[in-house]
C-alpha cells in the first residue's frame, strides 16, 4: 500500500486543446519518489452504456463504424450526456436515437472508469428492461449500420472477435455480476 504521507501532488495544469467534444490537459505532478512527471489527461464528458434486454431475454447490440480503429464494432448503445441530463435521461435519448428502442424501465447498475490512466471520465452502466421497437433509425449521425438481438450465449461468443469494445465487455461483466449476486 502506498504511503499516505507521500501522495502524488499536482504542481500545475495547462489545457492544451479544447473543442466541444474533448479537452486535453497536461498536468505536471510530483510523485511520491520526489520525481516530477508530465501526464496527459483527457476529458470527453460523462457517458452512458445501455444494456437493452427485451421481454424474452434477448440483448440488443449496435454495429457502429469506429474510425480510429478502421472497422465496424458490435457494442451496446450509449453516448455522452447533453448539458444537465441525468444518466436515465441520457440513456432514454441514446437508446431511442441509436436503436429505435424504448424501455419499460431503466436501472443504473453502476459506474466505471474510462481509461483511468489517461482520462478523468467515467461512464454509467444502465440496464434497459423490456425494450421494444418504437421507430426505425434513419440517417444516424453516429455511423450505426445495424441493430441486432442476440441471446446471452451468442453475446458471450462474440467477445474478442465481433465485440472488441472494452466498455461493452465491462458493462456486460457488471450485469453478470449483478445477476450472480
Amino acid at each position: 500500500m502506498p504511503d499516505p504521507k507521500k501522495p502524488w501532488k499536482i504542481l500545475n495544469q495547462k489545457v492544451v486543446f479544447r473543442n466541444p467534444f474533448l479537452k486535453l490537459r497536461v498536468d505536471n505532478i510530483l510523485g511520491p519518489d520526489g520525481k516530477e512527471r508530465s501526464v496527459n489527461v483527457t476529458n470527453s464528458g460523462h457517458s452512458n452504456i445501455i444494456i437493452p434486454i427485451d421481454g424474452s431475454g434477448l440483448f440488443y447490440l449496435v454495429c457502429q463504424w469506429r474510425h480510429p480503429r478502421n472497422y465496424y464494432s458490435w457494442e451496446f448503445p450509449g453516448g455522452r450526456r447533453d448539458g444537465q441530463e441525468t444518466s436515465v435521461e441520457t440513456a432514454k435519448r441514446e437508446l431511442l436515437e441509436e436503436t429505435g428502442l424504448s424501455a419499460k424501465s431503466l436501472e443504473v447498475l453502476g459506474s466505471l472508469d474510462l481509461l483511468s490512466g489517461l482520462s478523468e471520465n467515467s461512464y454509467d452502466i444502465l440496464l434497459a428492461h423490456e425494450v421494444r421497437k418504437i421507430r426505425k433509425i434513419t440517417d444516424n449521425e453516429d455511423g450505426i449500420q445495424e441493430v441486432k438481438a442476440v441471446t446471452i450465449t451468442e453475446l458471450l461468443s462474440m467477445i474478442g472477435s465481433e465485440i472488441k469494445n472494452a466498455q461493452s465487455i465491462a458493462a456486460l461483466m457488471l450485469y453478470l455480476r449483478n445477476q450472480m449476486l
